[in-house]
């Protein structure tokens, strides 16, 4: 259900306002919204498209309601919002297929086409273009040569250059010279043109289109984009650099105007590729710094926003927040149903809950609409610049590329470039071999762990001989690499010479170092371990995730112990029925270190609902499960987070952000650093390896340090010496310090 339903009816059964509103000043407010999107300035489009709707409905107005549905649609393709965007231009098509108005019916329908072919990868969206193109009213010129190059565009896509061709005659001839929408014609002939290998004619209509839309610079980011691509295909390197750097800065200004960084992971998806070709430019031009300064601008957006925005509050009103309490609310009642059904009873219940987080999503989206924030105002904080840090641990930084992987080397102001020519897709399938020969105990792991030390580390070895401390910053899949059990020519893990860490973007790493301790943490230690968990919450989690939670008798050992390594006047621990989900939310803000010996379960359909299993209480309305969702909401303090349960490292590996998973959450709460498990760790080695830890931190050792002597400490006993049983966990976040 998505919020402007409430809005709809707010105006239902308070409809003087709208009543004062003829249909003039409702297509007024049309053209006003329409005007506000094209300047970016999506809550106020929305609003209006918004008050259409619902006015034009409250009248009986149904050409007035498929306008507002169709300008709300419009928001939500701005937004990458591609399900909310089919949904909406489908209601306007039939409303509009229904009272006989063609011009409604194709431009909702050319809508609903783009979107199923370009972004559901669905061919009928070709056959619902075709629809548009018979529905547009005779003599509408404008609209018949703008539904030309848009289907003409999804028939050179799939490759049926011949039929494309066809629409590209009346779709120029056609488009009056001034129109806003011919650069939509010069799109399509562009790439109508490279698809056949007619570069210089596709640059001469790319350059068409951008001299077209030069009234209109916001719009011309992909022209630009694309401009440069072929430029970079042609050889002529410098001119591509600065159509890629325009390009860019179009897509940066873009972002600014946009509602909410919430938005931005979905709609950074489909322009990442612009800043790796510009990457890519400054690699191949020799000017390295100038690289890594793009390479930064990818990574951790949402990220970086959120540090820079902790204590931001919304302004919402007091029904918002009872409609978000009960919304979150009915997740976790629905959580317990589905714990306590069996049956169809639970099936019901599984699809009430989806149903239910669906809800929750697009009130949270249409919030963002309309309460825009943090962009605007934290976008410049998120620059990076070598000057920030000068003192920070040596980093090594991947960038993926389509046909090799970039790796930048900085120590301190220095950057060294080097361009790995592997293939990404093979390194991706070693890594992944690699990653389940050590779950699986498999002795063979050596051999790919050989190879990806030839393939990321070798090049760049004699770069970082003679330090101790790297952190490493991933890219896509890296992510997935266990970079501690790699193997060098001389048998060494990678473990045995560095202590490592891995960051999402080295200006988090910078952030890090800014950041001052928090005076509102009071107490050291706080650990939960192997909490109660009931059968039905067992049951819960093998029916989503095909996972058994058995007791963890070794994490009660572990968490005691670290009480006594502590001292107990400055450790709260809670095991079994005591470790609840509210006493954990309650208290952990007040603590430097949280260490959480608990099971971890992830939701691969749903990462944000990927959650650690605590005890739960019925007098205390949680359900036993803290969820992605709820962890980045925390109001935390500590320096350092310890999940040692299974799978704790894993999530959803998003373009530029990096793994959106617990870890990602927990950094979002203002946490910079955790640790987390890569797999299915075993339990009695993981104790072990938790107290070493422990004892090194106390010791004074960094927390990458910590670990590493924790993991050196396993591998030189022979009953644990493969990586399965010391190398699962990983620090994530900034490793260079200690615990403060």
């Amino acid at each position: 259900m998505i919020l402007a339903a409430a809005v709809v009816t707010a105006a239902l059964t308070m409809s003087s306002p709208c009543e004062q509103r003829d249909h003039q000043a409702l297509l007024a407010a049309e053209k006003q919204g329409d005007a506000f999107l094209d300047a970016f300035e999506i809550t106020k489009a929305y609003d209006e498209y918004e008050m259409l709707e619902s006015c034009s409905r409250a009248q009986h107005w149904e050409e007035g309601e498929a306008r507002g549905l169709m300008g709300r649609a419009r928001v939500a393709y701005r937004l990458a919002r591609q399900d909310e965007t089919l949904e909406l231009s489908q209601k306007a098509a039939a409303i509009a297929a229904r009272i006989g108005n063609g011009e409604i019916e194709a431009e909702a329908l050319t809508q609903a086409g783009l979107v199923m072919g370009m972004y559901k990868n669905d061919s009928t969206g070709i056959d619902v273009l075709e629809r548009a193109l018979q529905r547009v009213p005779p003599g509408n010129e404008p609209l018949a040569a703008y539904v030309h190059s848009q289907l003409g565009w999804m028939l050179a896509s799939y490759h049926r250059v011949a039929e494309a061709e066809q629409h590209l005659e009346p779709a120029l001839r056609m488009m009056p010279e001034h129109h806003p929408r011919r650069r939509s014609v010069f799109w399509f002939a562009a790439n109508l043109r490279r698809v056949e290998g007619r570069v210089d004619e596709a640059i001469a209509f790319t350059r068409e289109g951008i001299r077209a839309c030069s009234d209109a610079p916001l719009r011309l980011w992909d022209l630009k984009a694309n401009l440069g691509e072929m430029l970079m295909e042609c050889g002529h390197l410098e001119e591509a650099a600065e159509a890629f750097r325009e390009a860019v800065e179009i897509i940066e200004l873009r972002r600014k105007l946009a509602p909410s960084p919430a938005t931005d992971v979905r709609h950074f998806a489909s322009r990442i590729w612009v800043y790796q070709r510009l990457l890519k430019a400054m690699v191949a031009l020799g000017r390295g710094e100038e690289a890594l300064e793009v390479a930064e601008r990818m990574r951790a957006r949402v990220l970086s926003d959120s540090l820079h925005a902790q204590n931001e509050e919304l302004p919402l009103t007091e029904s918002e927040r009872n409609e978000q309490r009960a919304l979150n609310q009915r997740i976790a009642d629905l959580n317990r149903l589905v714990i306590a059904s069996s049956g169809e009873a639970a099936s019901e219940a599984r699809r009430n809950l989806r149903d239910a987080r669906a809800a929750l999503d697009a009130f949270t989206q249409e919030i963002a609409i309309h309460y825009p924030r943090t962009v605007a105002a934290h976008a410049e904080a998120r620059t990076f610049s070598l000057e920030d840090n000068p003192s920070r641990p040596v980093a090594v930084e991947y960038s993926l590329q389509p046909d090799c992987i970039i790796v930048f080397v900085v120590a301190g102001r220095n950057v060294e470039v080097r361009r790995l020519a592997v293939d990404p897709a093979d390194v991706e399938k070693t890594s992944s071999r690699l990653l389940h020969r050590i779950a699986s105990r498999d002795a063979r792991y050596t051999e790919d762990a050989r190879a990806l030390y030839d393939a990321l580390f070798a090049p760049i070895a004699s770069l970082v001989r003679g330090e101790n401390t790297l952190s490493i910053v991933p890219d896509g899949f890296l992510w997935d690499v266990p970079f501690d059990a790699l193997l060098d020519p001389s048998g060494k893990h990678l473990a045995e010479r560095y202590a490592l860490s891995s960051a999402p973007s080295i200006a988090m790493l910078d952030w890090a170092a800014r950041r001052q301790p928090s005076s509102l943490a009071h107490h050291e230690l706080l650990a939960f371990g192997d909490p109660l968990i009931s059968t039905r919450t067992s049951r819960k989690a093998a029916a989503y995730r095909d996972l058994s939670l058995g007791a963890l008798p070794d994490a009660v050992r572990e968490v005691e112990t670290l009480a006594k390594l502590y001292g107990n006047s400055r450790t709260t621990v809670f095991t079994g029925a005591a470790a609840r989900e509210a006493v954990l939310k309650k208290m952990i803000g007040d603590y430097h270190v949280v260490h959480l010996a608990t099971h971890g379960i992830v939701d691969d359909s749903s990462p944000l609902y990927s959650a650690l299993v605590l005890s739960a209480s019925d007098a205390d309305n949680e359900d036993g499960l803290l969820e992605m969702r709820e962890m980045h909401g925390l109001d935390l303090h500590a320096d350092l987070i310890v999940l040692s349960g299974c799978d704790t490292a894993r999530g959803d590996v998003n373009p530029g952000e990096g793994v959106i998973g617990m870890s990602w959450a927990i950094l979002m709460a203002g946490c910079p650093t955790t640790v987390v498990s890569q797999w299915k760790a075993e339990s009695r080695a993981t104790a072990r390896l938790m107290i070493e830890f422990h004892e090194r931190l106390l010791a004074g050792d960094s927390k990458a340090e910590a670990l590493r002597h924790a993991q050196l400490a396993l591998l030189r006993d022979p009953r644990y010496s493969h990586p399965f049983y010391w190398a699962p966990f990983v620090v994530v976040g900034e490793g260079s310090s200690g615990i403060r």
